[in-house]
């Protein structure tokens, strides 16, 4: 226990340091310009049409490694690093909570009739895969800018805004992940790890998958991808 408080307040102090009136200014416009660039790109991946929303996927991943890259953000700070084993616990039960309540919410509330899609174990291997880039991009990227730029509790809800809107013009799912995406954040902020966080929103997307009618989720796409599937 001693251990995981100690770990907990190193991290909180760092955070403290990070306070936006303690930031040289052009500091703090380095870390605003990384965030509305690397956004626009992802957004503009998100809404060109085949081919070209690759090259925006590409530029969109080199501006988030190259700014990762000059950030400064330590391992830590990033929550690249190995979890105490008190935190992961903590994580996971709450993942797997949900994970668990949720069909029995989308029963109750009729929202698991037919169509729901196939999960095959190709489809939950990238799945995983891609929940873990994704967490990496919110938390390690775009959370830890906005909590250095504005605080933690902005950044909770910020990061967890920036999230949702990734996800539109799919109204159930911009709906379903702003929760998601707040909680997210702030279990980022609580306990600064990221790897089971990456495996809860893995494990959770696929229960919403597996549990919601399709004809709700179309196929869970978003931007482009929606209005071509329509």
């Amino acid at each position: 226990m001693a251990s995981v408080s100690k770990t907990l307040l190193s991290v909180e102090s760092q955070t403290e340091l990070l306070r936006p009136a303690k930031l040289p200014l052009s500091r703090q416009s380095a870390l605003i310009w990384q965030v509305l660039i690397s956004f626009v790109l992802l957004e503009a991946a998100l809404w060109t049409p085949p081919g070209v929303n690759l090259l925006f996927g590409a530029a969109t991943l080199i501006s988030i490694l190259v700014g990762t890259r000059l950030s400064g953000f330590t391992a830590q700070q990033m929550g690249l690093r190995t979890p105490p084993a008190r935190s992961a616990g903590r994580i996971l039960f709450i993942g797997i909570a949900l994970a668990l309540l949720l069909p029995l919410s989308t029963y109750a509330a009729g929202l698991d009739t037919f169509p729901v899609r196939p999960m095959t174990t190709t489809r939950v291997v990238l799945y995983i895969h891609w929940a873990f880039l994704q967490e990496f991009i919110l938390q390690s990227f775009f959370f830890l800018r906005l909590e250095t730029l504005f605080g933690s509790r902005t950044a909770v809800l910020g990061a967890g805004l920036l999230f949702s809107l990734a996800h539109l013009p799919n109204v159930f799912l911009t709906l379903a992940t702003l929760p998601l995406g707040i909680l997210f954040c702030e279990l980022f902020r609580r306990f600064r790890t990221l790897a089971p966080i990456g495996l809860i929103h893995g494990v959770l997307g696929l229960a919403l998958a597996a549990s919601v009618s399709d004809s709700l989720l179309h196929h869970m796409r978003v931007g482009m991808g929606y209005l071509l599937l329509h």
